[in-house]
């Protein structure tokens, strides 16, 4: 199996070692850098917002968004002498 560059499409080398660490993505340094400046220079799209932030529990105010349980004890206030 022959992975090819993410920039150029040049077949990456493929020897029959085992690697470590991360599957290699570009065939030179080169071809990283030149796809890494594609990526900065390329505008933004904006993607749509997951669901789990935009259904009615995504507002702090929502009942779904409090916490459930009982409500915290009040604390004790300290006995001042006297």
């Amino acid at each position: 199996m022959s992975t090819l560059c993410e920039h150029c499409e040049i077949p990456l080398n493929a020897t029959g070692e085992p690697k470590v660490g991360r599957p290699q993505k570009y065939c030179s340094t080169a071809c990283r850098q030149a796809a890494h400046r594609q990526r900065k220079n390329t505008p933004r799209t904006a993607a749509p917002a997951p669901a789990s932030l935009t259904g009615p529990a995504a507002h702090p105010a929502h009942p779904a968004a409090l916490p459930r349980g009982p409500p915290p004890r009040p604390r004790a206030r300290p006995r001042l002498p006297g």
